[in-house]
C-alpha cells in the first residue's frame, strides 16, 4: 500500500467515526472489522484482543498504518 492510499484511507476512517461517535472500545473494533484477513492476522499476532480494545483511536490508525506501509506493494494486493 503506498503512504498515500493509507492516508485517504485513515482520513475516510477518522471522517466515519467522528460522524458516528463512538466509544474507543467501539472504534478501535470497527476499525479492525475493515482490514482484510491478512491484516486482521498481523495485529492478531501482535495484540490480545484486549489489548487492542485498550488502544486508543489514534494509536490503532498509526498501528494499521505502520503494518501496511511496511508490505511490500502489491497493485493486486488490498490490506482495507
Amino acid at each position: 500500500m503506498t503512504t498515500a492510499a493509507f492516508r485517504t484511507w485513515r482520513r475516510s476512517m477518522e471522517c466515519w467515526l467522528g460522524l458516528n461517535g463512538w466509544p474507543p472500545q467501539e472504534a478501535v473494533l470497527h476499525i479492525r472489522f475493515h482490514c482484510t484477513p491478512a491484516l486482521q492476522r498481523s495485529l492478531d499476532a501482535r495484540f490480545s484482543d484486549r489489548e487492542w480494545r485498550a488502544l486508543a483511536t489514534e494509536v490503532a490508525l498509526d498501528v494499521i498504518g505502520h503494518i501496511a506501509l511496511q508490505q511490500p506493494h502489491k497493485s493486486e494486493e488490498r490490506l482495507f
